[in-house]
């Protein structure tokens, strides 16, 4: 998915919520900023999946994003907040990364988006 930006919005408008992407690197700041603007800018969930310590040129880190980046705070505001949803160590291990799909699909983000910025959706953004 880092790779090769194009596929996201692909997969998005044909109906994608969540992708998953396997994974075979080192996971370090750069490529987990990838994965959550790819996440952010394409509207859905994204999960890593990589191979843990010990394999060569991996260390861990398999990460999901649900690409929310605004939402109601405790007081009833829209605002920022992280769209991480999971991040794993560098051991094996199983780790659950839970979506709120509700809030995920595109048009509940093109909502929430167009109230954050009063920018209606047909004019596009």
């Amino acid at each position: 998915m880092t790779g090769n930006s194009q596929k996201a919005p692909i997969l998005m408008l044909k109906g994608a919520e969540v992708i998953l992407v396997p994974n075979a690197c080192p996971m370090e700041p750069n490529r987990l900023s990838q994965l959550r603007s790819r996440a952010f800018e394409n509207m859905v969930g994204i999960a890593t999946a990589n191979y843990a310590i010990g394999q060569p040129d991996c260390n861990g880190h398999s990460s999901a994003f649900d690409g929310i980046a605004y939402g109601k705070t405790s007081s009833g505001c829209i605002g920022p907040q992280d769209t991480l949803v999971v991040e794993a160590g560098e051991e094996e291990g199983v780790y659950l990364a839970i979506f709120p799909m509700k809030s995920c699909a595109p048009i509940a983000v093109m909502k929430s988006m167009e109230t954050l910025t009063g920018i209606p959706k047909s004019i596009g953004f």
